[in-house]
């Protein structure tokens, strides 16, 4: 099954990242297939894909994320608050193939991160502002991803999230505003600004 068939119209709003978050997978695939071409050019060893991190388990992010992973043989890391939300929404076949961190606070759980992440979705808490939690973790820690995705980033949430300024400190951004709740593609490395649904 290819990405482009996982990704979509989802009729509800758990949904409305996916279109994102499957482009921002599409750069790390041909980041990744461009790394073994040049490896064949020039003889040296190809990189392995770097992980790709979950920061709220979901209906359909964490399959989509799990058969990219799969594909492509890097390692999925789950970070979820809700052990009731995670068997909820994800199926024990899901499960058995990713590394995953139950946690109180999904910021505490970026210590237990790899330096280098290909991507990182962030659709977890809001309490404590959790999802700006996270990027400030990130940025304190030295923890960087490829490209970033972040759900529920409307300007009618700042004041459950309060994103913007994290937001802001990225080179390249894309919001998907044809959904709600909004979606926004970030990274300092990729340029994913084209085609933005503003």
């Amino acid at each position: 099954m290819s990405l482009i068939s996982l990704c979509v119209d989802y009729p509800h709003s758990y949904g409305t990242h996916v279109p994102l978050l499957a482009t921002g997978l599409a750069f790390m695939l041909s980041s990744s297939k461009m790394n073994a071409l040049i490896s064949e050019i020039d003889g040296t060893p190809c990189p392995l894909p770097l992980p790709v991190v979950e920061f709220g388990a979901g209906h359909h992010s964490t399959s989509l994320i799990s058969a990219f992973a799969q594909e492509l043989k890097t390692e999925h890391i789950v970070v979820e608050t809700d052990r009731e939300w995670l068997y909820k929404t994800t199926s024990p076949t899901v499960l058995s193939r990713a590394t995953v961190h139950l946690t109180e606070a999904s910021w505490k759980a970026v210590e237990l991160l790899p330096k280098r992440i290909g991507l990182v979705l962030i659709d977890c808490e809001s309490e404590g502002f959790g999802r700006a939690a996270v990027l400030r973790r990130m940025k304190e820690l030295g923890v960087t991803a490829e490209v970033v995705v972040v759900h529920d980033t409307e300007p009618r949430n700042a004041h459950l999230y309060a994103l913007e300024e994290h937001l802001a400190a990225y080179r390249y951004r894309r919001d998907d505003r044809s959904r709600t709740p909004h979606t926004t593609m970030l990274s300092n490395i990729h340029d994913i600004t084209e085609g933005s649904n503003g």
